[in-house]
């Protein structure tokens, strides 16, 4: 018995060898690509957790962090043990408090708050209490990068720090206004050849601007709002 029926014909050689080449060529060019971008993803994630393990500052008790618009919880894996006391994880997304908390266990954090980001950009934090915000690309996902800078600054203690890693666009004001609204910026281009990232840190040393009723976020203003309400309601 034979393997291929004589009934069966076979095209060409020179009929299939254009097909296979183009196949081949797709399908390396589709491997090589996921390739790089894998290759980019690690590199990332390897410079991530170097820059957050060197540069949080030393805070007696632990630091205060936020992660602004954070899209998921690997970076609480990344912070030097026993560096941080609290992480503010403030996204756009819908985060689970209770993952959070089970995640922070295991990354030996000792507590995490999980914070919606209102109107993409602001963040539901008091005033110049955080002494890190950390940013993996969520400055450049804003819709206002300007209006979110001004957030992160608010948030701010002065001399704290803005650490983040963004993707470098060639059209992005990103590092000119880093320094106009937070501060002296220290960058470094990380350039993967097709896909190139800004790597920086700030330290808060301009002033936020505005009056003190500017400097309350809305959920502050909320807030004094309703303990107006409870001193009058005493005072009756």
């Amino acid at each position: 018995k034979t393997l291929i029926s004589s009934e069966l014909k076979l095209a060409p050689l020179n009929e299939i060898e254009p097909t296979f080449v183009f196949l081949g060529t797709v399908l390396g060019g589709s491997v090589s690509y996921f390739a790089f971008k894998t290759a980019v993803y690690w590199r990332m994630q390897y410079i991530t957790a170097a820059l957050l393990t060197r540069r949080i500052n030393l805070v007696e008790g632990g630091a205060d962090v936020l992660q602004y618009s954070a899209q998921n919880l690997k970076a609480l894996y990344y912070f030097p043990l026993g560096s941080v006391k609290r992480v503010i994880l403030s996204s756009q997304k819908e985060m689970k408090q209770e993952l959070a908390d089970s995640t922070a266990v295991q990354a030996k954090i000792p507590a995490v708050s999980v914070r919606k980001q209102r109107d993409k950009c602001l963040i539901d934090c008091p005033t110049g209490i955080i002494d890190a915000v950390v940013s993996l690309g969520g400055i450049e996902r804003s819709e206002n990068v300007d209006l979110a800078l001004r957030e992160i600054s608010r948030v701010l203690k002065p001399n704290g720090q803005l650490i983040f890693i963004e993707r470098k666009r060639d059209d992005s004001v990103l590092e000119s206004l880093v320094e106009e609204r937070i501060g002296e910026l220290e960058g470094n281009i990380v350039e993967n050849v097709m896909d190139p990232y800004l790597v920086g840190v700030a330290v808060k040393t301009k002033e936020f601007e505005g009056d003190d009723e500017r400097k309350m976020n809305r959920f502050e203003r909320r807030e004094a709002k309703r303990n107006k309400r409870k001193s009058r309601v005493e005072g009756k």
